[in-house]
């Protein structure tokens, strides 16, 4: 399987090190990557914005395409 890798690195010590306004896109649904990732990341930056869709799964852009574009603001 060619996403395992990407699946079970880990990055959270390395997230700290952004220092750039971060937007996180949290598909609630995802199949691929479990939210609570997502929010354990968001809670250890300093300038992030979190834009959760409780419907969407790995792709929100497509599959909440309206509410996405709103996040990107």
């Amino acid at each position: 399987m060619l996403i395992r890798p990407l699946i079970e690195m880990d990055l959270f010590d390395e997230v700290e090190e952004i220092t750039c306004p971060v937007l996180i896109v949290i598909g609630m649904e995802g199949p691929v990557i479990p939210s609570h990732h997502q929010i354990e990341a968001a809670e250890k930056l300093e300038n992030v914005t979190v834009a959760r869709f409780e419907t969407s799964g790995h792709l929100p852009f497509g599959e909440s395409p309206k509410e996405f574009v709103r996040a990107l603001g």
